[in-house]
């Protein structure tokens, strides 16, 4: 017959690392959290910018002379794509602010 060998196995106790302070961990998740509330007020705002901003003329925000427009990708155009608002803070520079990034224009 084989031979039946016997391991045994000891657990050891998970101790937290002792050198991270209550603070610093209530600082940790309290600093979390508030990126997650500026990210959810962003959203809503960036929304009701969407809806509240004149339309754009065209898709890339040209065409106009207005210093804000929005493009709502839901309602205008082909109903697809990404909305975003356009700010043009001078006649050839631009920034388009999108959900989730901005993107700068220099057309001179």
């Amino acid at each position: 017959m084989g031979r039946i060998e016997s391991h045994s196995v000891t657990q050891s106790k998970v101790t937290e690392p002792s050198n991270v302070s209550l603070a610093a961990r209530i600082a940790a998740v309290a600093l979390i959290g508030v990126i997650m509330l500026a990210t959810l007020l962003f959203q809503v705002i960036f929304n009701y910018a969407l809806n509240t901003f004149p339309a754009c003329e065209y898709e890339d925000g040209s065409g106009s002379n207005q210093i804000v427009c929005a493009w709502n990708a839901q309602t205008m155009g082909n109903n697809e794509g990404e909305s975003f608002i356009v700010l043009n803070y001078t006649p050839t520079k631009s920034v388009s602010i999108y959900s989730n990034h901005l993107e700068w224009y220099d057309y001179s």
